[in-house]
């Protein structure tokens, strides 16, 4: 799947509604941001809070 996209001013970029289905990604989806060989590569990342991250570790 491709699409080509634009940067506004500000420098944001809409991930394409059709993308954004595909990957199951939500209104406030987080992404990592890198660059690998002169290439932008946005990958999505789940946040866990960080009290739910404390009780994981205490049940381990």
């Amino acid at each position: 799947m491709r699409s080509i996209v634009s940067m506004n001013p500000a420098g944001r970029v809409t991930v394409p509604a059709d993308v954004r289905r595909s990957l199951g990604l939500g209104d406030e989806a987080l992404f990592e941001v890198e660059v690998q060989r002169g290439a932008i590569v946005l990958k999505p990342v789940a946040v866990v809070p960080l009290q739910q991250a404390k009780n994981h570790r205490r049940a381990s």
